[in-house]
């Protein structure tokens, strides 16, 4: 199945603001994520410390996803 992903912050280091992919069926938010890690081993500590959220809703990393999912991963940031 396919997603659309949408990285934000120090994410956008390692990867292309929005993309889309391709998991296989009942794939788990903490499954992108792994298959992220796996492409670049150097975001994993960006990405453990991650929130993720599908559409305009904070979801758990244990959330099912479903096809055509759109999937947001938001760093911790700080700022004045």
């Amino acid at each position: 199945m396919k997603i659309k992903l949408t990285v934000f912050a120090r994410l956008s280091d390692f990867f292309d603001r929005e993309r889309e992919l391709e998991l296989p069926s009942g794939a788990r938010i903490s499954d992108a994520m792994e298959l992220l890690a796996a492409e670049v081993p150097a975001a994993r500590p960006v990405l453990d410390s991650c929130r993720a959220a599908l559409g305009e809703t904070f979801v758990e990393l244990d959330t099912p996803l479903e096809a055509g999912a759109e999937l947001f991963l938001l760093p911790p940031s700080s700022g004045g």
